[in-house]
This record gives C-alpha cells, sequence and structure tokens, in this order.
C-alpha cells in the first residue's frame, strides 16, 4: 500500500502494554500517530484525554480515519478505589469518541473478558455481559457507546502475556525461587499473547468487519497449571510449589472462568492466538 493511500490512524495508550505492541504491526499498513499521556511516544504526541475539549482538539488536528483506543485503567483493584475515575477514563473517554467521530471513521475499542462473571464459560460474542467488579462495569458500558457508532469494533481480551515484567516474568520468578510458595489453583485464566492480538486488531481493520469479536487462547488453566506448564517447557523444578484452594483477598472479586471463545474469530479466518507454551519458547528459548 502506498504511503499516499494509508488510512490514519490515532492509537491511544501507545506507551502500554498493549499499544507498544501495536504500533509495529499498524505501521505496516496504516499511518499511525501515536498518543501517550504519561510521556511522549516516539514520534507521537504527549496529550491527557481527560482535559476538557482535548477529544475534540485531537480529532480537529489529526482527523483520523481510525481511532484504536487500548488507553484504560486495566487494574481491577484500582477501579475499586476510585470508580469515578474508572468511569472517566474506562467509559466517558471511548464515549467520547464514538460521539465525535464522522459515521465514516472506525473506532476500535479494546475491552475485556471481565464484562463476564465468569459462571457459564466458554463466551461467545452473543453472549449477554454479566459484569461482578467496577472495571468490567465500566468496560462493559464502553462497549454500548462504542456499538452506537456505525464504524464501532470491540475487541475483548483476556490477561495478556508478553517480554518484560507480567504474567510470564512472575511465574518464571516463582519457579526460580526455591522457597515453598502457594500458588493459586482456582481462578482458570486464558494467557494471550499480546502479538497476536496486534495482529487480530490489524487484521479486523484491514477490512470492513464491525461489532464485537474475541481474541484468546483456548487452553485455561489456573496460575498453578500455567505455572507447571512453563516449568516444563524451560526444565525448571515446581516442587517448592503447592495448589492454593483459597481464593487470594483483593479488592475487586475476580470471575471464576470468564474464557472467550475465539470461534467467530476463527471461522472469519483471523489470526489464532498461540498457546502458552508456544510463546514461552519464543520468548524464553
Amino acid at each position: 500500500m502506498g504511503m499516499k493511500n494509508r488510512k490514519k490512524v490515532l492509537l491511544t495508550g501507545a506507551t502500554g502494554f498493549l499499544g507498544s505492541a501495536l504500533q509495529p504491526v499498524l505501521e505496516k499498513d496504516f499511518e499511525v500517530i501515536s498518543l501517550g499521556n504519561r510521556s511522549c511516544p516516539p514520534g507521537g504526541i504527549q496529550s491527557d484525554l481527560t482535559q476538557h475539549g482535548e477529544v475534540e482538539r485531537l480529532l480537529e488536528s489529526v482527523t483520523p480515519d481510525i481511532v484504536v483506543h487500548t488507553a484504560a485503567i486495566r487494574e481491577p483493584d484500582l477501579c475499586e478505589e476510585d470508580p469515578q475515575r474508572a468511569k472517566e477514563i474506562n467509559t466517558l473517554l471511548p464515549a467520547r469518541f464514538a460521539k465525535l467521530l464522522p459515521d465514516h471513521a472506525r473506532l476500535l475499542h479494546i475491552s475485556t473478558d471481565y464484562v463476564f462473571d465468569g459462571t457459564r464459560p466458554p463466551y461467545s460474542e452473543k453472549d449477554e455481559v454479566s459484569p461482578i467488579n467496577i472495571y468490567g462495569i465500566t468496560k462493559a458500558e464502553a462497549e454500548q457507546y462504542v456499538l452506537s457508532h456505525p464504524g464501532g469494533i470491540v475487541l475483548r481480551i483476556p490477561v495478556l502475556i508478553g517480554a518484560g515484567p507480567g504474567f510470564i516474568q512472575q511465574m518464571v520468578e516463582a519457579l526460580e525461587n526455591n522457597e515453598s510458595q502457594e500458588i493459586d489453583d482456582v481462578l482458570i485464566r486464558h494467557p494471550t499473547w499480546i502479538q497476536d492480538v496486534a495482529h487480530i486488531s490489524a487484521w479486523l481493520l484491514s477490512t470492513e468487519r464491525t461489532g464485537i469479536w474475541h481474541a484468546s487462547s483456548e487452553r485455561g488453566e489456573t496460575r498453578y497449571g500455567c505455572t507447571k506448564r512453563v516449568a516444563e517447557v524451560l526444565g525448571l523444578s515446581w516442587d517448592h510449589l503447592s495448589p492454593s484452594k483459597a481464593v487470594l483477598p483483593r479488592k475487586a472479586t475476580r470471575p471464576l472462568n470468564s474464557n472467550l471463545s475465539p470461534e467467530k474469530l476463527l471461522q472469519a479466518g483471523g489470526p489464532r492466538c498461540r498457546e502458552l507454551d508456544e510463546v514461552v519458547r519464543l520468548l524464553y528459548r
């Protein structure tokens, strides 16, 4: 695709975990204007979208064909501590984009498996949302605003994994620390590689698809089960680890198993998300 024919993408949250992975993938086919809140992404813009009139100013100056909205408070416990702030960031910001974008523009909004209560997995895009914490509530409300826009796309994802600090690194550290530890063996997780989500996002934007889509790995396990899988791949011992059947008390209640079914995505020819074993091999070997 020639540079002159490339559509213009405004990427929010570009300095975040997902945003930083999305930018290089999107840049292969789109002209990307990246946006960061606390810091300025390389070649991008630093902007506080919560400031009065800032969304309007950005849309007027950038005139994007597409907005990819990843900016959010994604830590459930922080959302419980400050529900108003969570609503402002997680709900009202995407609502503003949905209202202000022209009908011909597209809006890809990153949502979460936490819009479900986790009692009846796996969940399809047609299942009714049933959030049980503030984070899930704010994201579920945001979805309705985004879907009210003619070019609205909601991409729901589970816990993301990738290089550096995060889910996998925490498990590696637990395995390399020989002290006895108890690890959660109750809540089912579906760790999904950030690179796969980035490519799925680009795939959705390369077509005229709209509506709700699920991206997720297909094999779910508890953190204890996931840690054992990481140990097997890396040849590490897990003898010092034991499964805990007591749910860790936290400010935000977590769903038991909010497994997102990727069947719609796969049937449409979209990319498959790789499983934890393969991701660990790619990152650590």
